[in-house]
């Protein structure tokens, strides 16, 4: 019996390529060559370093045979490479916890009212979240999934732009703070974040003179660590690839030579189920349509009970102040500040070390793999996160994951798992919705 050689299969997959027998015209991180070294890795039939020396060569191959559009990313990423530290070098700092406190304060405005839901402090930040509503037109409602005006101290509702804040905290220490975030010409939902950390025990803040009393008592939120279940690896990579909240990585089309390869090393059999399971998700997840009756509803869960409910918008609207820091798992922290719930999803911001992984396909790179976002209630419905958006560095990153479907107006409580290779942090939250005030209603 002869031994599965997994470089050999890269490199004649690369030769295949060369060759133009897989007529591919996308980027290097959706290729099928790319595909099949990540499942490849993911079984350990092969090193990382030695799959990703391949997907390099063949790479510049490809550009050295009149693929000038490729120059640039294989110049870019020997760069990188150079200046990037060894993978034990890069141990990931422990988060620090914040101080969040919840307010559900409204502050009149001349042309509207600010609604601050809750403010974070910690020694390097100090931000508060809120909602910028003008009096002069009526608030659309929110939805997710459509085109939202971007901003950074740009227009405003009814106004020429958000004005940049004063504030100040009860030692007398002023700053200002500038507003990020999303909405319409009528409402803006995000965050003012100062340019200066104020005192982090501080019993009160003012905006513009306006007080906001911080009396709120922070939730106990219950934090844990757990390993993934026994399962064997090429299931777990499938899977991960159905999660995928990329689009290239999560296409139906990259599943056949993912395949191929898992079956040539000898990690699954060609006619294992699994595959007809994880080509069903994917054509549900990302061919624009439901999941196919003939097959949707014989999947596990939690893809069982997420596509179920996939389209819901009856979900709760709100804001939680959350401040959970998780310990290291797989060489990830993460921390999550808050939660804000629309009809149709819901949204966490957080911040993770070494960082969130938003470029992470943007090459054909297999270093790191981004976290895949689960959560579930106590009512049995699942829900999947993506990254809305990010800012950082390798080493530190911030960012919002957003979820579908909507929550389930009667849960009650809310165990997020943001899930790594091999471990997972489990984030169990109440979900007790402060009453709307006269300008929610």
């Amino acid at each position: 019996m002869s031994v599965f050689d997994a470089e050999l299969y890269l490199r004649l997959a690369g030769e295949r390529a060369l060759l133009g027998e897989h007529d591919h015209n996308g980027a290097p991180h959706d290729s099928p060559l790319t595909a099949a070294a990540r499942a490849l890795v993911a079984v350990d039939a092969i090193a990382t370093s030695q799959a990703q020396q391949v997907l390099d060569d063949y790479e510049l191959a490809l550009m050295l045979r009149g693929q000038e559009r490729m120059r640039h990313r294989v110049m870019r990423r020997q760069v990188m490479r150079r200046h990037q530290r060894p993978p034990e070098e890069q141990a990931p700092t422990q988060l620090q916890s914040r101080r969040i406190v919840s307010c559900d304060r409204v502050i009149q405005q001349p042309d509207g009212t600010m609604h601050v839901h809750h403010v974070i402090l910690g020694e390097d930040l100090t931000k508060i979240a809120v909602t910028l509503r003008s009096t002069q037109t009526s608030a659309p409602r929110r939805r997710r999934g459509s085109a939202r005006m971007m901003m950074r101290g740009g227009p405003g509702p009814g106004r020429g732009g958000p004005p940049r804040v004063t504030l100040t905290d009860d030692r007398g220490a002023s700053t200002q703070a500038h507003f990020s975030g999303s909405g319409s010409d009528s409402e803006l939902r995000g965050s003012l974040q100062a340019d200066q950390p104020l005192a982090e025990d501080t019993r009160w803040i003012e905006l513009d003179g306006q007080r906001v009393e911080l009396v709120g008592e922070q939730p106990e939120i219950e934090v844990s660590i757990e390993q993934l279940p026994d399962e064997d690896l090429a299931r777990r990579h499938l899977w991960r690839l159905a999660a995928s909240p990329n689009r290239f990585m999560g296409s139906a089309a990259l599943l056949t030579p993912a395949r191929d390869a898992l079956v040539a090393a000898g990690a699954l059999p060609a006619d294992d189920p699994i595959f007809e399971d994880v080509r069903t998700v994917l054509v549900a997840m990302h061919g624009g349509g439901p999941a196919p009756s003939s097959g949707a509803g014989k999947l596990p869960e939690p893809w069982r009970s997420l596509l179920a409910r996939r389209g819901v918008e009856t979900g709760p609207t709100g804001t939680l102040a959350i401040g959970a820091v998780t310990p290291t798992f797989d060489g990830t922290s993460v921390a999550l500040l808050g939660l804000e719930a629309t009809e149709d999803g819901f949204e966490l911001e957080v911040e993770a070390t070494p960082g969130l992984g938003g470029g992470v396909f943007s090459e054909a790179s297999l270093e790191r793999d981004q976290l895949v976002w689960w959560a579930s209630d106590d009512r049995g419905n699942h829900y999947l996160g993506h990254l809305n958006g990010w800012s950082g560095s390798d080493g530190y990153a911030t960012g919002s994951i957003e979820f579908w479907p909507a929550l389930d107006p009667a849960a009650t409580q809310l165990a997020v798992r943001p899930t790594a290779e091999r471990s997972r942090a489990v984030i169990r939250l109440a979900l007790s919705w402060p009453e709307p005030t006269e300008q929610d209603t």
